[in-house]
């Protein structure tokens, strides 16, 4: 059974047009009594009737109900929202091992947002590419180059990532470990090859799980 899931959900307008264009990159603001949690996320896929979202699984506060607010801005670099929609949204599925969460959120009229691919292949150490996700509110760009998938390389420091505690692979990057970030996409040409996790700040190590695990925890082999 589908568990109902609150959170707040803020996104960026891209352009104009008879429906706004958000982007796929989103804010999630969880409150579970006196706790909040803000995180990010990212929209990969759709239907007719509604978006499918990946994000971490950590920032949940696993809780089963709350509310969305999707937030539409002036232009991409502008931070005061001009619009807010209250909906909910359905937590489909979540691991904790791979600190993964899955869910939906329902279409709203005049809401567009365009799912960014999540990728059918791993990334090779050495890639160029870019982190997103959001910190109070600021939509972050985060430049980060991959330093191992499956942690039998050693990266900069001395560091080795393991993999998880049930033997899932991890992919690591070298870059800023900024607060906030869990859960955003790690993209390279325009696709999602992982979900961000977790960082070590002394060793600018980013932590995040591949395309590959995350295709096998929605239930498809890469894409296939």
């Amino acid at each position: 059974m589908f568990r109902i899931v609150c959170f707040a959900f803020a996104f960026f307008l891209c352009t104009r047009s008879f429906a706004t264009d958000f982007r796929p990159h989103i804010q999630i603001i969880c409150y579970a009594g006196e706790q909040r949690s803000e995180y990010s996320g990212v929209v990969f896929d759709e239907d007719e009737t509604h978006y499918r979202i990946l994000t971490c699984e950590h920032g949940t506060l696993q809780q089963d109900r709350s509310i969305i607010r999707l937030k539409a801005f002036v232009a991409p670099e502008e931070e005061q929202a001009i619009s807010e929609i209250a909906v909910k949204a359905e937590l489909l599925k979540h691991d904790r091992d791979i600190d993964i969460a899955l869910m939906v959120m329902p279409k709203v009229d005049g809401v567009r947002i365009r799912p960014l691919k999540l990728a059918d292949a791993t990334l090779m150490a050495g890639t160029e590419c870019v982190s997103y996700g959001y910190v109070n509110g600021k939509f972050i760009r985060n430049n980060v180059s991959t330093l191992t998938y499956n942690g039998k390389e050693l990266i900069p420091n001395g560091f080795y990532m393991h993999t998880t505690n049930n033997g899932k692979n991890r992919l690591v990057a070298s870059g800023d470990v900024i607060s906030g970030m869990s859960g955003g996409a790690l993209v390279y040409q325009s696709q999602i090859f992982g979900i961000q996790s977790s960082g070590v700040e002394k060793k600018r190590t980013i932590s995040y799980c591949p395309s590959d695990v995350v295709w096998e925890f929605i239930g498809r082999s890469n894409g296939k």
